[in-house]
């Protein structure tokens, strides 16, 4: 059973769904599982996420009847997931190499998750923000 699954709904963001499965695919933590949650856009988003599933078994792919919307695709994922733990990553966003590995430390040891983001714009500026006891 993975520690951790990460689901990511996608729906038209074949722009951006490489790099997001990119940075599921290198987490530092290798026990979890990867949901892609088809919500049926019309770009090549799915096309890129089976490619990468036929080359890591932890990616796994739902296809929604119909177009359900990002917040029922999370919960589609949820219900499909096989961990005690659950993260959401929109699939235009990318997480820290380590974040999973800090997430289950910090659940392990501390009993909360404190959370953080990073903004970065094409020029490679940015800010970060914290937020705590989630």
């Amino acid at each position: 059973m993975p520690q951790i699954s990460i689901i990511l709904p996608t729906f038209n963001v074949e722009k951006y769904i490489k790099k997001a499965l990119d940075s599921c695919i290198n987490q530092s933590l290798k026990d979890i599982e990867i949901i892609v949650v088809d919500d049926l856009g019309s770009d090549s988003s799915i096309k890129i996420a089976k490619e990468e599933a036929l080359k890591d078994k932890r990616i796994k792919i739902i296809h929604n009847e119909k177009n359900l919307g990002t917040f029922a695709s999370r919960n589609v994922g949820a219900l499909n997931s096989n961990s005690p733990y659950i993260m959401f990553l929109d699939p235009d966003d990318t997480l820290a190499l380590n974040a999973c590995e800090l997430a289950l430390k910090e659940i392990k040891e501390a009993n909360l998750l404190r959370f953080g983001f990073a903004k970065i714009d094409e020029m490679g500026g940015g800010y970060r923000k914290k937020f705590t006891k989630l």
